[in-house]
């Protein structure tokens, strides 16, 4: 459990690795799926 709490805050030391938010930028950028592409709809103000 430790081991899973700690990748998910210290998204640092996955740095190569793609997050969601990245992951749903470049195909809302790419116009591939209209679900991701309403993905921001729902993110907080601060993470648009």
């Amino acid at each position: 459990m430790k081991t899973l709490i700690k990748l998910k805050t210290n998204p640092a030391k996955n740095k190569n690795k793609k997050t969601l938010f990245d992951l749903a930028k470049k195909a809302k950028s790419l116009g591939k799926s209209n679900i991701v592409a309403n993905f921001d709809k729902y993110l907080p103000k601060n993470l648009q």
